[in-house]
């Protein structure tokens, strides 16, 4: 059930960057917050760590999306990101007894 609201926040967030206006961004920032995330969450072990850097993540994939949704090259740059963040979660997840 958490995962599906996850993927929900994630869904909400890629649809709200849609609709945004792109706009510069400093992307070694970005980079850097995206990380900082990922190694919080690779620390959880609860799951209202989870949920709050899940929240934070979504907000900051909203930015990397309404800034570069255009940008096929970029995005998948930040793909890589995604890809450890969603790792971190699942193992979080199981950690708990989830699966």
């Amino acid at each position: 059930m958490k995962l599906l609201r996850n993927a929900l926040w994630m869904s909400l967030a890629l649809f709200a960057a849609a609709c945004a206006d792109a706009k510069s961004v400093d992307h070694a920032a970005l980079t850097g917050k995206l990380a900082e995330v990922n190694k919080r969450i690779c620390a959880c072990k609860d799951m209202a760590c989870v949920d709050s850097t899940e929240k934070e993540f979504a907000l900051l994939w909203q930015e990397v999306l309404a800034a570069n949704k255009d940008d096929r090259a970029v995005l998948s740059k930040y793909a890589e990101q995604d890809v450890e963040h969603n790792k971190c979660v699942k193992e979080a997840m199981a950690a708990m007894g989830h699966k």
